[in-house]
């Protein structure tokens, strides 16, 4: 009778620790479709427009872009991300990565656009503009390492719960 008892245990404990397992597998992964569903093609639509930023040849054109579709556009993804409130530990280690990287992107932006509308209202100096441009690209660095760690961390996530690409 003892043994039953145990093997009803056991199997109790099998079942409960895999439907832990299946529940934070499925957290994970449901956390990174809607990322890829709701981010990737907003973040496309933000590489389209900064192609057509480079193009112009006015720089008053080019900031209103900026102010008026790209800032707000990455404020909406932003906005997205951080409404996200994941319940297991793999999801919110991912979760916090794409955010930090998010903010980083969001941040670059912001002091790229203040360095050009000082220097063309005339409220910056060329030194101070060149300041936050400087401070732009460290926030661009930045947003690069932690994109690099939200991939890394994706690999890992696929390996540790034999997810496949599709």
């Amino acid at each position: 009778m003892k043994k039953i008892i145990y093997a009803v245990i056991a199997l109790s404990s099998i079942w409960l620790l895999t439907a832990c397992s299946s529940a934070e597998a499925d957290e994970v992964l449901e956390f990174h479709n809607d990322m890829v569903d709701y981010v990737n093609p907003r973040m496309d639509d933000l590489l389209e427009l900064n192609d057509e930023i480079l193009w112009m040849t006015s720089e008053e054109d080019a900031l209103e872009l900026q102010k008026n579709e790209i800032i707000p556009a990455l404020k909406e993804i932003q906005d997205y991300i951080h409404s996200k409130d994941p319940k297991y530990e793999i999801t919110k280690e991912y979760h916090e990565l794409i955010r930090n990287w998010m903010d980083a992107l969001s941040e670059a932006v912001h002091l790229e656009t203040e360095a050009v509308e000082g220097l063309l209202a005339g409220t910056l100096t060329e030194d101070e503009a060149w300041e936050l441009i400087r401070l732009s690209e460290e926030a661009v660095d930045e947003s690069l390492k932690y994109d690099k760690q939200v991939y890394d961390k994706w690999e890992e996530i696929k390996e540790e719960y034999n997810f496949e690409d599709v």
